[in-house]
């Protein structure tokens, strides 16, 4: 069995205390090895072509749209859907299976 004091519990304060000196720290050891990573790599990346570049904006917003073609498609997209009779929903057998 072991000897020795119990465990006392973290007050809420230390407990957050702790955590920010945790994370600090992590963000400073990151940050100096990607800024040496980089700086070591500078020379070769720049001779890289890039073949597939993605977009580095969100989806959300595209900067060349207008905000007419914005506008109106929220408008449009607020119109109801024009809903179709019984009849033109379903689908005969035929239609689906044919022979051949």
């Amino acid at each position: 069995m072991p000897q020795g004091k119990r465990k006392v519990p973290f007050s809420a304060k230390q407990k957050k205390l702790q955590l920010q000196q945790k994370r600090e720290k992590k963000f400073a050891s990151r940050d100096t090895t990607i800024v040496s990573s980089l700086s070591s790599q500078k020379s070769s990346l720049e001779d890289v072509d890039v073949i597939n570049e993605q977009p580095t904006t969100s989806g959300k917003h595209n900067p060349t749209e207008k905000n007419e073609d914005v506008k109106q498609r929220l408008l449009l997209a607020k119109e109801p859907f024009d809903l179709l009779p019984e009849e033109q929903l379903e689908v005969s057998c035929e239609e689906v299976f044919t022979n051949g």
